[in-house]
């Protein structure tokens, strides 16, 4: 015959006790893991979309500082120039040659392409603009 002394049920009760909290902390530990990567998430989506109003209006503004296209009769003092967008579309746009390259970067700006993530090239001799210019007052 065997008897156990009520120690060791109490020893085990302890022990299935203790079991049970550390899985329950264990649980709201993993709870808590999966609110701050919800939370972070939701601020990583808030950032970009803060982000993208700020260059929406970065381009709407670009936009409104581009001079007026010269009519297709005026001949002299104009300036035609081509735009290669990353997409493969070409833009064809007339400039006045009294237009900055301010006006130039606004442009590329306004259809989203902001000089900062591009390039300004010259075809002949094929060389960067941006790198011989400063874009304040320099006719185009």
């Amino acid at each position: 015959m065997l008897f156990l002394g009520g120690g060791c049920s109490d020893n085990l009760l302890r022990d299935q006790e203790l079991a049970y909290q550390k899985a329950l902390d264990e649980d709201r530990q993993k709870e808590l893991a999966k609110e701050a990567a919800a939370a972070e998430e939701r601020r990583l989506l808030a950032e970009q979309e803060r982000q993208k109003q700020q260059e929406e209006d970065e381009r709407r503004a670009a936009a409104t500082a581009v001079p007026a296209e010269p009519a297709e009769s005026q001949k002299t003092g104009v300036c035609k120039l081509n735009f290669r967008l990353p997409n493969g579309e070409k833009v064809l746009r007339r400039f006045n040659e009294t237009d900055t390259l301010e006006a130039l970067f606004n442009f590329a700006h306004s259809l989203g392409y902001p000089i900062s993530k591009g390039n300004v090239l010259q075809v002949y001799p094929r060389r960067k603009v941006v790198s011989l210019f400063s874009c304040e007052n320099k006719k185009v």
